[in-house]
């Protein structure tokens, strides 16, 4: 039986800052993730409510309803609230809401 010969002390040192890096990154995704949790769970765009939420992690929606809790229209239905579609990041899914709102998209 032959044994493979251990790696070049440069090589494994690439593959522990290629662990470091990689790990540092899903930390600091996960603390924006629980900051925009906590902190800004809820905030008003033009008569509008946008609530950020994350239904699984790592995918996060908002939820778009009117401060004076009148329904909004999709197409001929109406809905006491609208869900954006998913995004990585809680302030990527209020951009979406208030593009949404500013474009009219939402009655």
């Amino acid at each position: 039986m032959v044994l493979p010969s251990p790696p070049a002390p440069g090589e494994l040192q690439s593959e522990r800052r290629h662990f470091r890096d990689a790990h540092a990154a899903i930390l600091r995704s996960l603390a924006a993730s629980d900051a925009a949790r906590h902190v800004n769970p809820m905030l008003t765009h033009r008569g509008y409510r946008i609530e950020p939420f994350e239904p699984e992690l790592g995918r996060w929606r908002a939820r778009i309803s009117r401060l004076d809790g009148t329904k909004l229209r999709s197409g001929r239905s109406q809905h006491p609230f609208i869900d954006t579609e998913d995004a990585v990041l809680a302030e990527e899914t209020i951009k979406l809401a208030k593009r949404m709102i500013d474009r009219c998209e939402i009655n």
